[in-house]
């Protein structure tokens, strides 16, 4: 009977704590800034920022879609408030990142794999928007428009 269960835990186990890890961090959205900049020309600047960094960014729904690597990617929401415009950002995973995770959830007795890679893909995410989103943040503020050049 032990047996049985043991069985049951290492097929289902890795599966079952990658839906619950899944679904802790799917509503989640913390708040990296409020600037002063109207929300349109605060979007199109963090595009614009995010670009000349070099990674590829996904302007055309609402929220920014931002391609850390080959696995991590971050979505950020920018949304008018009563105190200016709230700059939150969302974990998320490229096309190749969801593929593996869901191929080895899937998979019952590679579930904890799953597990590994969703926290891989949520710390890379994470440390970059808060190391290198926030610093896109500061001066000069968003909303303004870059010095023109050659380049822009």
């Amino acid at each position: 009977m032990a047996s049985i269960d043991l069985t049951v835990v290492l097929l289902l186990g890795g599966t079952i704590l990658f839906l619950a890890i899944l679904a802790a961090w799917a509503g989640r959205k913390p708040l990296l800034a409020v600037v002063p900049a109207p929300p349109e020309s605060a979007r199109r600047d963090l595009a614009y920022r995010l670009r000349a960094m070099g990674h590829s960014v996904d302007a055309a729904k609402a929220p920014l879609r931002v391609r850390i690597d080959s696995l991590a990617a971050l979505k950020l929401h920018v949304r008018p408030t009563s105190r200016g415009t709230e700059i939150r950002y969302e974990i998320d995973a490229t096309n190749l990142g969801w593929a593996l995770v869901l191929i080895f959830a899937l998979v019952g007795y590679l579930g904890i794999l799953a597990v590994a890679i969703s926290v891989a893909i949520h710390v890379t995410a994470s440390r970059f928007a808060r190391s290198k989103v926030t610093l896109l943040l500061g001066p000069p503020p968003l909303g303004t428009l870059p010095v023109p050049d050659v380049r822009s």
